[in-house]
């Protein structure tokens, strides 16, 4: 009886049941914001419930650009694909709270009030 009492424990701890280890639930900076394309990270953005148009990418000194605006005007951000995460840190660093890096991504706006929002909505739909 102690040695089915002993696994029984064993199995709630040890399997998954209060171990508080498991799978990352959604996307992550080091997986898919290294392996995403802007169309990637611009679906998981709706997904998330921003209601986003996506205008066309470029490139901005050469790399992957595009500009996420709000359909309903509240909101406008760039991002910008880098070649690292390290390097998206980087430039993140010059804009201040108007950016920041999500993996290879800069997330950035050059608009103070509703820009700063959106900002933060799209922040917070990245883990």
């Amino acid at each position: 009886m102690r040695h089915a009492v002993a696994v029984g424990l064993l199995c709630v701890v040890g399997c998954g049941g209060g171990g508080g280890e498991g799978k990352p639930v959604g996307p992550t900076a080091e997986k898919e914001g290294v392996e995403w394309t802007h169309k990637e990270l611009a679906e998981h953005l709706r997904g998330r419930g921003l209601d986003l148009i996506v205008a066309g990418g470029g490139g901005g000194l050469g790399e992957p650009t595009s500009i996420f605006l709000m359909k309903d005007g509240s909101g406008e951000a760039i991002a910008v694909l880098k070649t690292s995460p390290g390097a998206a840190r980087e430039s993140a660093g010059a804009f201040g709270d108007h950016g920041f890096a999500w993996g290879r991504f800069v997330i950035w706006t050059a608009h103070q009030d509703e820009g700063a929002r959106f900002l933060g909505r799209i922040r917070k739909a990245l883990p």
